[in-house]
C-alpha cells in the first residue's frame, strides 16, 4: 500500500503537473490522450481479468490512434493464442466502435489521409525529428545509457552497502548527489534501458503480470518516438516504466531501502517541477481564454502583437503565424484554414510550396506573422532560408512589411496583404 501511494504521487508529479505542453492546441494530442487512457484500461483488464472490457477498449483505441491500436491488438492476439483458447466472437467487439466511427466518412477521406501519412513517414524532416529526440534505436543513445547506467549502479551499490551496515542516513547521500548534480534529466533516459537489464537479471523470478506491465509501459512511451523520458506523450508511460523498475528492484534489494530511494527520487523530481513552474515561466499574459505563463521575451512580443491587433485587425480579417504559432489563432479565435499544417519544415516537405501558396490564396489571409522559432530539430535552420523559399517569395510579392518588434536576440515580423488597386 505504501508503494502504491508513493507511485500515485509520482504519477501526479510527472504526468499531471508536467511542464511539457506538446501540441495541445491541435486535436491530434487529445485523441492521443484518449488512446492512452484506453491503453491503461486494457492493462487493467489484463491484471484483473476483464476480457469483455478489453475487446471493447481495443476498438476505442482504434478510433483514436491506429498505431497504438496495432501494438495493443497484436499483443492481445498473441496472448490469446498462447494462454487461452481464442474466442472469435469477442474479437467482433473490437469492431463495434470503429464501425460506428465510419459513419459520415467516405472512401476519398481515407485515400487522401493514407497518402498524407505515407508522405510523412518517408520525409527527411520526420527522420530528423526522430533523431533529434533521442530514439532508443540510435547507437549514441545506447552508449549514453550504458555510461550513465554504470555510474548509477556504482553509486546505488555504495548506497545499499551503507544502508546494510547501519549507516541509513548516510546511505541517502550517493544517489541524492547524483539527482542534484548530474544533468537533471539523465535518469529519465535510463528508464527503458534499466527495465530491460532488470528483466534479464530477474528472468527466473519475474511474473507474467510484470511482463505485461513492462510491455504496456513501452507501448505508452512509444508515442514519444521511443524517447523514454517524461516529456511529450510519454509522460503517461514513463511513470508506469518506473513502477516496473521499482517492482524489479524489490526482488534484488531490501524493500525498505528501495522504497526510501524511490521516495527521494520523487522528492527531487517534484522540486524540479516546482522550480520549472516558478522560475522558467515568469510572466502571466492575460487572454480571453485564460492566462499564459511565458518567458519575458515571449511576453513582450505578445504584448506588442496584441497592441498591433487592437489597432489594425478587423473582425473579418485572418492571420497565420509561421512556424507553429497556432496559439495566437486560438487566443484571437481566428482559424488559419490550413488543414494538417502548422508551417513546419515537415509540412512544406509533405505538401510542397505550391500547395501552401494555393491555400494562402484560397483562405484570403490578411496578415502573416513570422515568429522566431528554431526548427533545427526538423533538419532546417529557418523558414525562407532552407525551406518554404517559394512560399516566402510569394509573400514578398503580395504582402508588405507592416510592423517589426525586436528584442536583444530575435524579432517578430508582421506582413499585411497589399491593398487591391
Amino acid at each position: 500500500p505504501l508503494l502504491a501511494l508513493v507511485f500515485t504521487l509520482f504519477f501526479i508529479i510527472v504526468s499531471v503537473f508536467s511542464n511539457s505542453d506538446f501540441s495541445f492546441l491541435v486535436p491530434y494530442s487529445y485523441s492521443t490522450l484518449w488512446a492512452i487512457l484506453g491503453v491503461y484500461i486494457i492493462l487493467f483488464s489484463y491484471l484483473y481479468k476483464r476480457d469483455k472490457l478489453r475487446y471493447i477498449t481495443i476498438g476505442f483505441i482504434a478510433i483514436n490512434k491506429i498505431e497504438l491500436f496495432i501494438l495493443v491488438f497484436v499483443f492481445s492476439l498473441v496472448y490469446d493464442i498462447f494462454y487461452k483458447k481464442i474466442n472469435i466472437k469477442k474479437y467482433f467487439l473490437c469492431l463495434i466502435l470503429p464501425l460506428i466511427a465510419l459513419i459520415g466518412f467516405n472512401l476519398g477521406d481515407y485515400i487522401s489521409n493514407s497518402l498524407y501519412i505515407k508522405k510523412m513517414l518517408s520525409s527527411k524532416s520526420l527522420y530528423s525529428l526522430y533523431k533529434s529526440m533521442g530514439s532508443v534505436f540510435g547507437i549514441e543513445y545506447f552508449i549514453y545509457n550504458a555510461f550513465y547506467f554504470v555510474i548509477y549502479f556504482v553509486f546505488g551499490y555504495i548506497s545499499y552497502l551503507l544502508y546494510k551496515k547501519g549507516c541509513k542516513i548516510l546511505s541517502f547521500v550517493p544517489l541524492l548527489s547524483l539527482y542534484i548534480f548530474i544533468y537533471p534529466n539523465v535518469f529519465f533516459h535510463l528508464g527503458f534501458f534499466i527495465s530491460l537489464i532488470l528483466t534479464l537479471i530477474n528472468r527466473k523470478k519475474i511474473k507474467k503480470r510484470d511482463l505485461i506491465l513492462l510491455y504496456f509501459a513501452i507501448v505508452l512511451c512509444s508515442k514519444s518516438i521511443f524517447s523514454i523520458n517524461p516529456i511529450l506523450y510519454s509522460n503517461f508511460g514513463y511513470a508506469l516504466m518506473i513502477f516496473y523498475i521499482v517492482r524489479q528492484l524489490y526482488l534484488l534489494f531490501n524493500k525498505r531501502w528501495v522504497l526510501i530511494q524511490f521516495f527521494i527520487f520523487c522528492a527531487v523530481l517534484f522540486s524540479r517541477q516546482i522550480y520549472e513552474y516558478t522560475f522558467w515561466h515568469k510572466v502571466s499574459f492575460k487572454t480571453e481564454i485564460g492566462a499564459l505563463w511565458l518567458a519575458k521575451s515571449d511576453y513582450n512580443f505578445l504584448v506588442d502583437i496584441k497592441e498591433y491587433f487592437r489597432k489594425n485587425l478587423k473582425e473579418d480579417e485572418k492571420f497565420i503565424v509561421i512556424p507553429e504559432g497556432q496559439i495566437l489563432n486560438l487566443i484571437y479565435k481566428k482559424p488559419w484554414g490550413f488543414l494538417n499544417s502548422t508551417f513546419t519544415p515537415l509540412d512544406f516537405e509533405i505538401f510542397s510550396d505550391k500547395y501552401m501558396v494555393d491555400k494562402l490564396k484560397e483562405n484570403k489571409i490578411d496578415y502573416i506573422i513570422f515568429y522566431p522559432r528554431d526548427t533545427l530539430e526538423y533538419g532546417a535552420q529557418g523558414v525562407c532560408y532552407d525551406y518554404g523559399v517559394d512560399f516566402c517569395n510569394f509573400i514578398a510579392d503580395n504582402y508588405k512589411r507592416d510592423a517589426v518588434f525586436k528584442n536583444a536576440n530575435n524579432e517578430v515580423l508582421i506582413y499585411k496583404i497589399n491593398e487591391k488597386k
